[in-house]
């Protein structure tokens, strides 16, 4: 187990947690180790800028996630 502290961008929730974003990964944050990849110890959550959710309806057929990855919008990631 990795002692971890950071000022890390809630990105969402998740099975009773949230997802983070620390070292460029996301990281799943809970209670639960079937559903988490960090246990917190202590947490302090602080308003920062609401978060913005982009949706696009694509076709995979014949394409690689590679292909989906590419098309995301920088700025959004």
């Amino acid at each position: 187990m990795e002692h971890i502290t950071c000022d890390c961008p809630v990105l969402g929730t998740w099975q009773s947690g949230v997802i983070v974003l620390h070292d460029g990964r996301s990281h799943a944050v809970g209670k639960s180790q079937a559903h988490h990849n960090l246990y917190p110890t202590s947490t302090k959550l602080l308003e920062g800028e609401p978060l913005r959710v982009v949706a696009h309806k694509v076709d995979l057929r014949g394409r690689t996630l590679r292909w989906l990855i590419e098309r995301l919008d920088k700025r959004h990631i």
